[in-house]
C-alpha cells in the first residue's frame, strides 16, 4: 500500500512539473517558450526587511539558518543513504520538504492572549524512504528550533 501512495505522490509531483508547474508561465495570458528561461521580477531579497516583529514571529516561515539546522539534523540522524530531492528516484530516500508546523491552538492563544512563553518552534519535514523493504512516506517534527 505504501508503495502505491509514493508512486502516487511522485507521479503527481512529475505531472505537476511537466503541466504548467513551476517555472510555467501557464495561466496568465503568456506563451511559455522552452527556449527561453521563464522571467521572474528580480527584487533584492537584502532590500526587503523579512523581519517579524513581536508576536507575528510564532507563524514565520523558517529561517535560513533554522532550515539548515533541520537539515543538517536530518542529514546526520538519516545516515548517508539520502539522495539530493531534486533528482530522486523511487527506489531512493530523500527529504521532501521542510516547513514550520504550526504551533498547537491552545499554546498559541496562551502566548499571544496571555502572555505565556511562546510555544516551542518545530519544523516538519517529509520524508520519502523509497530504499527501505517497505517503502512510505514519513512525517517527522523535528526540533526544538533553531539547535535541533
Amino acid at each position: 500500500m505504501a508503495v502505491f501512495i509514493l508512486l502516487f505522490l511522485w507521479s503527481v509531483l512529475v505531472m505537476g512539473l511537466g503541466e504548467g508547474g513551476a517555472g510555467s508561465e501557464e495561466g496568465i495570458g503568456k506563451e511559455c517558450h522552452p527556449s527561453q528561461p521563464p522571467l521572474c521580477p528580480s527584487v533584492s531579497y537584502s532590500a526587503q526587511p523579512w523581519t517579524h516583529p513581536g508576536q507575528s514571529q510564532l507563524f514565520a516561515d523558517l529561517s535560513r539558518e533554522e532550515l539548515t539546522a533541520v537539515m543538517s539534523f536530518l542529514t546526520q540522524k538519516l545516515g548517508p543513504g539520502l539522495v539530493d530531492a531534486a533528482q530522486p528516484q523511487p527506489s531512493d530516500n530523500c527529504i521532501f520538504s521542510v516547513e514550520l508546523q504550526l504551533p498547537p491552538k491552545a499554546a498559541a492563544l496562551a502566548h499571544l492572549d496571555r502572555g505565556s512563553p511562546p510555544p516551542a518552534q518545530e519544523a516538519l519535514a517529509i520524508v520519502f524512504f523509497g530504499g527501505q523493504p517497505q517503502p512510505n512516506v514519513t512525517e517527522l517534527l523535528v526540533g526544538p528550533l533553531p539547535h535541533p
